[in-house]
């Protein structure tokens, strides 16, 4: 069955000229490679990215293995920690292009931006061995030509694995699988003494559920084991209307106790409007049915089309979304976030202007995130310090900074650099501060790295 499941995907992938490649094709994949697929399938790869017919060719020989390279990287990222763990020195890790960031702090750096492949896809095993810099859409690019998937999917394309495992990442799966660290089944860690080590629920599982959410205070993310499940073809969305909030809530802890639902998800617009929002996977759908996307800059943003959908109905309404579509159907818009940039500048939000503007308001432009307000006493109050601290000498990491120093903002600090700095206190003011962003996000060229998704040309009706 998996395997008439994984040809069907291929089958359709191919149809529109653009499949999962495990062999570096420069200009398409991006921050990605995937370099290897296991199970009973042969890795394909696509040849030919200009006019010509693209053709599928199947890769018969590597120049070194996949996991050879792997390790290689590994042991020059240890042998880096290793010396400045001998010299008492701090340092912060490169991960290379992700979906969000801190301010940079120009200190010793470790780069890690090579982990970045999809290494193997076991479709038996129904597992894949990923490194920590893959994100979400170039995962689900590898797994889904074998017609599996991961049971948890960030909605947002860049996030990545390493982040998902090293932060809190659910999406509305996670009512049936939990957060995305209760799908990795172990870990690869660099420690910062420099020691390479695995962890999981049978090995060093206290610190494989610790490092889990720590966002990488206990060592360096080298790689996961992530589990899969069967993919189908669609996902058959039901948008269930509720005109209060008791109501939504209600029925959002009815359809998480339904085993038949695959995705739960809810919205609310106002008081009296509500929105729960079911998925089951599904390789079939009515003829007549037209898909729903959301993926290209003439679609509609998710949340403006639920809530026109279920404005002014009191039934529920269905619709098929190919599967990557609703993964990742919050993209565009970043939810409803990116509706913020409009009125910031006073600019129009309607169809055209969101059309017009489409590429700079995906969410693998950066933004800043993890920023915590509390003094460090309110902060600790919340959490278990005496175990984290224990973890932390254990596995030798109170050389790195704890959770506290990575997302504690110092108020008075950012103040005193607005004072004492015209850059900073210019970009301070709205809307020079907006364009200044605007600026560096045209001259970083990273809103291209949204048009290179594979999955958005898939052609599924």
């Amino acid at each position: 069955m998996e395997k008439s499941r994984s040809r069907r995907w291929v089958q359709m992938i191919s149809r529109c000229s653009v499949t999962v490649a495990f062999t570096r094709v420069p200009n398409l994949w991006s921050n990605s490679t995937f370099l290897n697929a296991g199970g009973s399938l042969v890795a394909m790869s696509l040849f030919g990215m200009h006019n010509q017919a693209r053709r599928l060719q199947p890769v018969r020989a590597y120049s070194s293995s996949p996991m050879d390279q792997h390790n290689r990287s590994v042991e020059r990222i240890a042998d880096s920690v290793r010396r400045f763990y001998k010299h008492g020195e701090p340092f912060r890790v490169q991960h290379g292009s992700t979906n969000s960031t801190r301010p940079r702090r120009h200190n010793h750096v470790v780069d890690i931006s090579d982990l970045s492949n999809v290494l193997k896809v076991d479709v038996e095993k129904r597992i894949a061995l990923v490194e920590p810099n893959v994100p979400m859409d170039r995962l689900v690019e590898a797994t889904l030509p074998f017609g599996m998937v991961p049971p948890v999917v960030m909605e947002f394309p860049g996030i990545t694995a390493g982040g998902g495992y090293a932060g809190t990442a659910g999406e509305s799966s996670s009512f049936k699988y939990g957060f995305f660290d209760r799908t990795t089944n172990s870990v690869e860690m660099v420690l910062a003494n420099g020691d390479v080590t695995t962890a999981s629920e049978t090995q060093n599982s206290d610190l494989f559920r610790g490092a889990a959410g720590a966002v990488g205070t206990l060592g360096i993310t080298t790689l996961l084991e992530l589990q899969l499940i069967p993919a189908k073809m669609y996902v058959k969305a039901t948008y269930h209307p509720k005109r209060c909030v008791a109501d939504t809530i209600r029925l959002v802890k009815e359809e998480t106790n339904n085993p038949t639902n695959d995705y739960v998800d809810g919205i609310l617009f106002s008081k009296d409007h509500g929105v729960v929002v079911t998925g089951t996977m599904t390789d079939e759908k009515p003829s007549e049915t037209q898909v729903q996307t959301f993926s290209r800059s003439r679609d509609p943003w998710y949340y403006l089309h639920v809530k026109d959908k279920t404005q002014d109905v009191t039934s529920p309404v269905t619709e098929y979304i190919p599967l990557a579509e609703y993964l990742f159907r919050y993209d565009r818009g970043g939810f409803w976030v990116g509706a913020s940039s409009f009125d910031y500048f006073k600019f129009p939000f309607n169809k055209f202007t969101r059309w017009f503007l489409d590429d700079f308001l995906n969410t693998r432009m950066k933004w800043l995130y993890a920023h915590s307000y509390y003094t460090e006493d309110e902060f600790w109050q919340q959490f278990d310090k005496e175990w984290y601290d224990d973890l932390r000498k254990k596995y030798h990491a109170q050389s790195l900074p704890n959770v506290y120093d990575k997302v504690a903002v110092d108020v008075e600090a950012g103040r005193k650099e607005i004072r004492e700095s015209w850059s900073h206190w210019v970009k301070s003011k709205r809307p020079l501060g907006g364009l200044w962003g605007i600026y560096k996000a045209i001259k970083s060229r990273e809103y291209m790295i949204a048009r290179t998704s594979a999955w958005k040309k898939w052609d599924i009706h």
